[in-house]
C-alpha cells in the first residue's frame, strides 16, 4: 500500500510539472539591437607652433593624432610662451571642445610665489618681452604662493586663493 501511494504521488508531481511547462511560454530573445552609431574621431597636430600636444593611447598617422571621441589631449608650451584659452581639449564626436595654441604674451604678471633663496614672496612683477619690471606694481598685502591670477581686462587683474607664509589659506 505504501509503495502504491508513493507511485501515485510521484505520478501526480510529474503531471503538475508537465502542465506548468505547457502554461509557461518561453519569451523569445529580443532581436539584437543595432550597434550604436560609431562616433566620429578627431585629428590634431602634435606639434603646434611654439608647443607640444600629447594625447595618451592615441595613434599617430600622417603627422596627426587620431583621437577617439571622449579622449583628451594636453598642450605644453615652449619657454616664453603661454597657453591661450585652454591647456586641454576633448574630442566630442569629431569636434574639439577647445582650440589649443601657444602665444608669446606682450606682458605677463608674476604674482607672489616661492623662491629657494627668499621663501614665500609678496612681490608682483611685470614680465615683458623687454625684460622684468620690478617695483612697478605694488606688492601683495601679505606673502602668498600657490595662487591663481588672471587678467580680467586691460586694467584689472584678479588673484585668488593661495597660501600665506604660515601655510594658512587666508
Amino acid at each position: 500500500i505504501e509503495l502504491q501511494r508513493q507511485k501515485e504521488l510521484l505520478e501526480r508531481i510529474r503531471k503538475e510539472q508537465e502542465r506548468a511547462k505547457q502554461l509557461t511560454t518561453t519569451t523569445p530573445k529580443p532581436p539584437p539591437t543595432p550597434a550604436a552609431k560609431e562616433l566620429k574621431k578627431c585629428l590634431i597636430n602634435p606639434w603646434p607652433e611654439s608647443g607640444n600636444i600629447t594625447c595618451l593611447n592615441t595613434p599617430l598617422a600622417r603627422g596627426n593624432y587620431i583621437v577617439k571621441s571622449g579622449n583628451k589631449c594636453h598642450l605644453t608650451c615652449k619657454k616664453g610662451f603661454v597657453t591661450l584659452d585652454a591647456k586641454e581639449t576633448e574630442c566630442q564626436n569629431g569636434r574639439w571642445s577647445h582650440k589649443l595654441y601657444c602665444v608669446q604674451p606682450g606682458a605677463m604678471l608674476v604674482v607672489g610665489g616661492r623662491s629657494d633663496t627668499y621663501g614665500v614672496l609678496s612681490s608682483v612683477e611685470l614680465v615683458t618681452s623687454g625684460g622684468v619690471c620690478r617695483n612697478i606694481i605694488p606688492n601683495l598685502p601679505t606673502m602668498r604662493w600657490k595662487m591663481v591670477s588672471a587678467s580680467i581686462d586691460a586694467d584689472t587683474v584678479v588673484a585668488c586663493g593661495g597660501i600665506n607664509f604660515l601655510g594658512d589659506p587666508k
